[in-house]
């Protein structure tokens, strides 16, 4: 409901970006590259709660290897979307930025 919501603001473009979320201290439970040169990963806190995370063309770089090493909390910045590959009904976090607290 969030992500339609969120949606529902758009289209979004360069005079109408989409809207932003910082998510302080959370740690990657999973992480691996996918295609050529995207990272997804599995985000969490500290309860049970988990979101999925996709960081695109970003293996190579700094934001690529922060992730994949998994060390560690981190404030991880992106936008969300709607996940529905393979008919799921889901929301992941697209990655836009990570640093070490």
């Amino acid at each position: 409901e969030v992500v339609e919501a969120l949606e529902a603001l758009g289209p979004f473009g360069a005079g109408n970006p989409r809207p932003r979320f910082a998510l302080p201290g959370i740690h990657i439970h999973r992480a691996d590259v996918v295609g050529d040169d995207h990272v997804r990963c599995i985000l969490g806190g500290s309860g049970p709660a988990r979101l999925k995370g996709i960081a695109f063309r970003s293996a190579q770089g700094d934001l690529g290897r922060t992730l994949l090493a998994r060390s560690g909390p981190l404030h991880v910045a992106g936008h969300l979307r709607a996940d529905a590959w393979r008919g799921a009904d889901a929301v992941e976090l697209v990655i836009e930025d990570a640093a070490r607290p």
